[in-house]
């Protein structure tokens, strides 16, 4: 069986006449059509709209136009549909293959409007990281001797800071809002490596390969614990330990007046396996109440 119901078309306001379609036993639907950027198009629009409806109907159904030819303004910007010139597309094409480096992103920025969005957008995050960095409490009554000590000061902002784009972003962000004379920490957290990863599980039955996460046993935490002491340096030289360090050297050439504090948290296995059974596995499982 045919659904008794029909949608139309999101061209417009449909209007129907309850008094009158009670009298006559029929029902009329007007049209008022959206208005778009000419009086072409609207007619074009109605057009196709009263067509598209007028398919399927009844035959005591009928839809019709205003009579007036009335039109509404669009509520919702329509669609941009225009696209950028070819060379400028080309070009853009041929930067985004290229190294990232501050030549290319001046020369991707020569178009206004991507200029004007970019700095929208930075003028946003700005003000949300400038409201959340400004409502802090803070000792305003320091004496002058005790300001200038500011390696003595203890920072009441610290960004937790692995060397990328997000970080770099917010630590900047935060320079600027911070006043001079308040150190900032960048918290660096790196998790205990071994020398040697160990193999993946390999399913006898399926013939794959299994990737899991193992929870370190405390045999293997406390083997690794020696080569830790000899060498620490290695053993927490992970990716985000040395773009946090990169990272540090680019903050302090942007504003040297700055104390960035950098605070290396060094995770070993130990505390990994103990945290992992008491804290982040009730955090990660799923809850018993848990929707979908």
């Amino acid at each position: 069986a045919t659904s008794q119901w029909q949608e139309v078309p999101a061209s417009g306001i449909f209007k129907i006449d309850l008094k009158s379609t009670s009298i006559s036993k029929s029902v009329v639907l007007k049209l008022y059509p959206w208005k778009c950027t000419s009086r072409e198009n609207v007619i074009k629009e109605c057009v196709n709209s009263l067509t598209q409806i007028s398919a399927n109907l009844q035959t005591f159904v009928s839809v019709i136009a205003n009579e007036a030819k009335l039109c509404l303004e669009e509520p919702v910007v329509p669609l941009n549909m225009m696209l950028p010139q070819a060379p400028f597309e080309i070009h853009c094409r041929n930067i985004s293959r290229l190294p990232p480096t501050r030549e290319t992103l001046e020369v991707f920025l020569t178009d206004g409007r991507r200029k004007e969005i970019v700095h929208q957008f930075i003028d946003v995050l700005s003000i949300a990281v400038k409201r959340r960095v400004l409502n802090l409490p803070r000792d305003e009554n320091l004496t002058p001797s005790e300001v200038s000590k500011t390696c003595d000061r203890k920072a009441n902002v610290a960004i937790l800071f692995s060397g990328g784009i997000d970080s770099m972003v917010i630590a900047t962000l935060a320079d600027r809002h911070i006043p001079l004379d308040e150190p900032i920490d960048l918290l660096n957290v790196a998790f205990m490596t071994k020398e040697k990863t160990m193999p993946t599980s390999f399913n006898k039955k399926s013939g794959k390969q299994e990737n899991r996460c193992e929870i370190p046993s405390q045999e293997s935490s406390k083997s690794v614990a020696p080569a830790a002491a000899a060498s620490p340096d290695k053993q927490f030289r992970v990716p985000d330990r040395i773009t946090g360090r990169a990272g540090l050297k680019e903050l302090q050439a942007a504003n040297p007046s700055r104390t960035w504090n950098f605070v290396e948290i060094n995770v070993s296995l130990e505390e990994l396996q103990n945290f992992r059974t008491t804290r982040i596995c009730r955090l990660i499982r799923a809850l018993g109440h848990g929707v979908g």
